[in-house]
C-alpha cells in the first residue's frame, strides 16, 4: 500500500510587540522567548506576543519585568490567557 504526502507546511509568525517596537521571535517557550536578531534595549513594561499560524492569529498580553536587553526575553502572563 502506498501513501501520498500532502506536502503542507504551516506559515508561522511570532512577534513581540512593545509600544512602537516589533521584535521577530524565533522560539517561544513558557516564560521566555528568543528574538531572531539582537533587539535594541527596551525598558520593563507591558506588551503582547502575537502568534500567527496559517492566518489564524492569537494575541497574548505579557509583562516584561526586566525589559529587553538581549535575544533572551523573559515575560510573565496570566495563566488563564494562555492558548496552549
Amino acid at each position: 500500500m502506498q501513501t501520498q504526502a500532502t506536502g503542507h507546511s504551516a506559515r508561522v509568525s511570532l512577534t513581540l510587540r512593545i509600544g512602537d517596537h516589533v521584535i521577530r521571535l524565533g522560539q517561544l517557550l513558557p516564560g521566555v522567548c528568543y528574538a531572531k536578531e539582537t533587539p535594541e534595549p527596551i525598558p520593563p513594561g507591558s506588551g503582547e506576543i502575537v502568534t500567527e499560524v496559517d492566518g489564524n492569529r492569537h494575541v497574548l498580553p505579557v509583562h516584561l519585568p526586566t525589559g529587553v536587553t538581549s535575544k533572551v526575553i523573559d515575560f510573565a502572563h496570566r495563566c488563564d490567557e494562555v492558548p496552549f
